[in-house]
């Protein structure tokens, strides 16, 4: 990446080991590049060498049988929310923050595992117990986030559109649910799926969006780490597929895939409110945001 210009040159290619890789985040030394193929089923560690090329997987776990059920166990009335649960989709992977764990998402499963990570290696062994948390069948887990405090876990529930919380132990890795809340207003009634989730910067507020409501709603996280919704915002686009806070922690943008723009709105660090800027950046198909 030209740091100038934030062009890119291709370094080289690697299989993911599994069909339609769906998220990619790296461990926190930066040596391995973790990999979910929701497609197939798989999660995946391949290295990176020193000049950023990536290496052949050094790991690679599948995801069998124990499927949820067709409709989710939490969703809406009148939901038409069905997608998923026809065989194993693992749907992300990320380290947790002291990067002695992975945690990896099944959709199909409502699980989330939690694997033992050698940093070393890249290696990953199942924790004591199960090796993973279930959620209510047919929710299909989706993306999680931590809370700077590395002891809490929220996990967005995409056929659901509910979130998970969960207290985290960094030295056993087990998960522990301590809540489940709807991010959609009281009442509602249809389809919705839920995307993206993100914790502010101070720790204070939780974002996710929904596609079909269009909408990103916003939660306040209490002392004990409970949820509270706030509200919602609407993303002023359609099928609001990722969202993501820039690192002053001012903005946040939206990837709003089906009407083809990235939209800006300005965060209030003390309410957690969110307004639109004006801005609008076109583009085709936007499914994820990254700052560098």
């Amino acid at each position: 990446m030209d740091e100038a210009s934030g062009d890119l040159t291709l370094i080289n290619t690697m299989s993911s080991e599994g069909a339609g890789p769906a998220h990619m985040s790296l461990d926190r030394t930066g040596k391995f590049a973790l990999v979910a193929n929701y497609a197939g089923g798989t999660i995946a560690v391949l290295p990176i060498e020193a000049d950023g090329r990536l290496g052949a997987a050094v790991d690679v776990h599948r995801d069998t049988d124990s499927l949820g059920k067709k409709l989710a166990t939490d969703a809406p009335r009148g939901s038409f929310a069905i997608s998923g649960h026809d065989k194993p989709h693992a749907h992300m992977i990320a380290p947790d923050p002291t990067n002695k764990f992975v945690l990896a998402t099944d959709l199909a499963q409502d699980r989330i595992y939690v694997y033992r990570f050698d940093a070393t290696t890249g290696k990953l062994t199942a924790t004591e117990g199960s090796g993973f948390a279930s959620l209510p069948s047919g929710n299909g887990p989706r993306h999680f986030a931590f809370h700077p405090n590395g002891h809490w876990l929220y996990l967005v529930e995409e056929e659901a559109s509910v979130v998970a919380f969960f207290h985290f132990d960094p030295a056993t890795g087990a998960l522990e649910q301590k809540q489940s809340l709807s991010i959609l207003p009281a009442g509602f009634a249809g389809t919705s799926f839920a995307s993206e989730i993100v914790v502010s910067p101070d720790g204070r507020f939780l974002y996710s969006a929904n596609r079909l409501h269009d909408t990103i709603a916003l939660c306040a996280i209490g002392a004990d780490g409970g949820l509270r919704l706030v509200g919602e915002t609407s993303t002023l686009g359609d099928y609001p597929r990722h969202c993501g806070i820039d690192p002053t922690g001012n903005f946040l943008l939206v990837c709003n895939q089906k009407s083809d723009a990235i939209v800006t709105f300005r965060r209030n660090k003390v309410t957690g409110l969110l307004s639109a800027t004006g801005e609008y950046e076109t583009v085709g198909t936007p499914g994820i945001l990254v700052f560098a």
